[in-house]
């Protein structure tokens, strides 16, 4: 089933790849390292399967990336997206089948301890519910009655690492797979997609543009295997794609040379409209519709909108095919 599906990736990348260079022949550009492959990769590996967000949290789509850049990149920004994912879930009171390994202190004693469950009581006040191994302390410490532990304040610290940063990457890394999924070549070629590539290779989004947009009071389920697309805008030369995806919403460039001054009026007035903040005149208007994209724009540097009709609860939605 690995090498079929490799084989149709790379078929369908290949007719996406002549749109943009009519004389490469059968071959496959990886999105991320943009190394050239032959066909004799599908066989001796070195090419391969890249599931968006990662398996680990419930994959929407299916790409293809070279094994490198799946083994070095790919596995270490999918392991930080997890644990973020994890935590984010956690802080509403949500626990993964297995539990979470956390940490926790008693009056100075420590604990290892897996979170199962977390609950409230008739007070609304949040109970862990946890099995639990004693670390650095002799079993002597143990209380010879659980009920002595009862109502003792505890400190827990789930033990999953996580750099905000590199989490930032992680889902900058997936989003831009997932436009590569839909829109192929035409898209990821552009020169304004030169600077998300850096940022995914370096592992950090530090002194550019913040990409991830985290407002107080939203919440976005991030087990939700869904994978939506929309057109952040205020009219169809000054837009944005958005991606929504395990939890978060991520702004990335369209197709537009204009994009960081059109990217940074529109991440801050869609910032502020999420806050509830008031907007000036000059960002009003500023919105986000459900974007549907045609399977075959990835073969076209041609677009153009269409009705997309009604989608997401009878929200209307724009649709995007090739000329």
């Amino acid at each position: 089933m690995g090498l079929t599906q490799l084989t149709e990736l790379f078929d369908v990348y290949n007719k996406s790849l002549a749109v943009v260079q009519p004389n490469i022949g059968e071959a496959f550009v990886c999105p991320i390292c943009l190394q050239k492959f032959g066909r004799e990769a599908i066989i001796n590996r070195g090419l391969t399967l890249e599931h968006v967000p990662p398996r680990s949290i419930g994959s929407a789509i299916i790409t293809l990336t070279c094994k490198q850049c799946n083994s070095e990149i790919g596995n270490r920004l999918q392991n930080q997206m997890k644990n973020y994912v994890i935590k984010k879930a956690f802080s509403i009171g949500r626990v993964p089948k297995g539990g979470i390994p956390a940490r926790a202190e008693i009056e100075g004693q420590a604990w290892s301890m897996v979170v199962k469950e977390v609950v409230r009581d008739e007070q609304g006040r949040r109970r862990i519910k946890c099995s639990s191994l004693p670390t650095h302390v002799s079993p002597q410490v143990w209380p010879n009655n659980p009920s002595e532990m009862i109502d003792k304040k505890a400190h827990v610290s789930l033990r999953l690492r996580s750099s905000q940063d590199t989490v930032n990457v992680a889902y900058l890394h997936s989003a831009y797979l997932a436009l590569f999924y839909y829109l192929g070549y035409p898209y990821i070629t552009q020169r304004l997609l030169d600077p998300v590539r850096d940022k995914i290779v370096s592992f950090s989004t530090k002194g550019g543009i913040p990409h991830v947009i985290r407002a107080p009071g939203v919440y976005l389920d991030p087990r939700d295997r869904t994978l939506e697309i929309g057109l952040l805008w205020q009219s169809l030369k000054i837009s944005c794609l958005t991606v929504v995806i395990a939890g978060e919403l991520i702004v990335m460039p369209f197709l537009n040379n204009s994009y960081i001054r059109i990217f940074e009026t529109l991440y801050e007035a869609y910032k502020a409209k999420l806050e509830g903040r008031k907007l000036s005149k000059r960002k009003l208007g500023i919105r986000v519709t459900p974007l549907l994209i045609d399977p075959d724009c990835k073969f076209s540097t041609g677009f153009r909108f269409e009705d997309g009709g009604l989608v997401y609860n009878n929200i209307q939605a724009l649709k995007l095919v090739p000329n």
